[in-house]
């Protein structure tokens, strides 16, 4: 059985995690979410000190279930299997945590700014050391921004 305390914090997430998604996070009221989670709005600040912890954690709920689906991810799978498993990930990934998702997707498109630098290197793809293409040293296994110019 949860505590009150669980119960809150879970009442806080998923209220915010809608406002953020409705409306952002420059839009979004604290006073709003506490009404959509039916408690009073020091409780939001009791629980999380800030609208940003608040926007942080709730993008934190969804990274981990995001690294998740990447681990299948391997240079010996099948490439289709791979893939298939991925989708499938991310599509239950969405229906489980709409808003949520819908909140990172965002914070993905405008540069990741309420993202600490450990998550965003957590997130951050890196070619294999084993591909195919690293194997060869070719240039197409580095991401554009850590190729040299000239």
């Amino acid at each position: 059985m949860s505590t009150i305390r669980e119960r809150n914090k879970e009442l806080i997430l998923r209220a915010a995690s809608e406002e953020f998604a409705d409306k952002g996070f420059a839009a979004t009221k604290t006073s709003d979410i506490a009404a959509k989670a039916g408690l009073p709005k020091p409780n939001v600040y009791y629980y999380f000190k800030s609208k940003e912890n608040l926007y942080r954690e709730v993008l934190e709920s969804i990274i981990e279930p995001i690294l998740q689906a990447s681990t299948p991810f391997n240079p010996d799978g099948v490439p289709s299997e791979v893939l298939s498993g991925y989708i499938r990930s991310k599509i239950r990934i969405s229906r489980d945590l709409p808003y949520a998702s819908k909140v990172f997707a965002s914070e993905i498109m405008h540069g990741a700014p309420h993202l600490s630098a450990d998550l965003v290197e957590q997130l951050t793809p890196r070619p294999s050391t084993t591909s195919p293409a690293s194997r060869a040293g070719s240039t197409a296994a580095r991401s554009p921004r850590s190729t040299p110019t000239t």
